[in-house]
């Protein structure tokens, strides 16, 4: 319960004037235009015994709070990864209406290969590990959509093209209130700055249809059925990076005690801490694994493989 002496209230239990309100779920977003009312207390005492009457809507919008920060965390895992697997780098960006133009201040041409395609994060490359929150949902799907915003457009400073406005990856999320939210890590692409959106609002104002919908993984799965066989250089190496970082990450929860949905708890600050921790390790993580992708044994292999899909 925080004590927030410039916001009042009533008691939710007695009635009497309060300042302190829940802090389980304070905070918690709006859904479909209806702003979650504070709930207040005025001791300790009248929160536990009101707390019957509360839970069920306090659990309620814990699990909102925690598919927020669950949506950020994942957004922030892509762009961490592209970080560091992207052969390009950059330092600036100029921006002229919905052109968006970037400057190179790396391009490591040592590398034997390019890891990822040119394009934003692909969600694909967000690992079982990584989606150890279903335990908030009665359901996840991956939705393939087209987007009403196509007109930004962003490339290298040679007229590169660094994104592609086709088909669009989102999640479409229910949680076990029956809440439904779309959840986008990566359609900064499209010029989306959030990552968490109640469904409604994203059907009407993002999405233009809806192509396929699918169960959670379908996506990893199809990469895997191929084995390599049928795909470009660029999604072999995405298939090997996803393969790598199912290995190593788990180890990245055993600080929550193997469970990496016990970060989104306690307040934001704590919840922004462990979030740093995390992609901190992850970077590591993330160095390690393209390490081994570019073994020379399994450049060769990858390289020949290429080479009969061409044949």
């Amino acid at each position: 319960m925080d004590n927030l002496p410039r916001s009042t209230g009533i008691c939710a239990h007695c009635q009497t004037p309060a300042t302190k309100r829940c802090s389980g779920c304070r905070g918690a977003a709006e859904y479909d235009k209806v702003t979650p009312e504070p709930t207040f207390y005025c001791s300790s005492a009248c929160q536990t015994q009101h707390w019957g009457e509360h839970k069920v809507k306090c659990k309620q919008l814990q699990a909102r709070k925690s598919l927020s920060r669950a949506a950020t965390l994942l957004q922030a895992i892509l762009y961490r990864i592209r970080l560091h697997a992207h052969i390009f780098q950059f330092a600036t960006a100029h921006i002229d209406g919905s052109k968006v133009t970037l400057d190179d201040i790396q391009n490591d041409k040592s590398k034997a290969y390019q890891p990822l395609k040119a394009e934003s994060p692909r969600p694909c490359l967000i690992t079982q590990s990584s989606t150890d929150f279903t335990d908030l949902c009665s359901r996840i799907e991956e939705l393939t959509v087209s987007v009403h915003n196509v007109r930004l457009s962003i490339e290298r400073s040679d007229g590169f093209p660094l994104i592609e406005t086709g088909s669009h990856i989102i999640y479409r999320v229910v949680l076990k209130s029956g809440e439904t939210w779309a959840m986008d890590p990566s359609g900064a692409q499209y010029g989306f700055s959030e990552c968490l959106y109640t469904w409604s609002d994203f059907e009407k104002y993002r999405i233009g249809k809806v192509h396929f919908e699918n169960s959670l993984g379908y996506h990893r799965g199809e990469m895997s059925r191929f084995n390599g066989y049928g795909l470009d250089v660029s999604d072999m190496v995405l298939l090997d990076l996803t393969s790598a970082l199912d290995e190593k990450i788990p180890a990245l929860a055993n600080v929550y005690g193997g469970m990496l949905n016990l970060i989104l708890q306690g307040s934001d600050a704590t919840f922004q801490k462990a979030k740093n921790e995390l992609l901190d390790q992850l970077s590591i993580c993330v160095n390690r694994c393209l390490d081994e992708i570019y073994a020379p044994e399994r450049v060769a292999k990858k390289s020949r493989m290429a080479r009969k899909t061409d044949a």
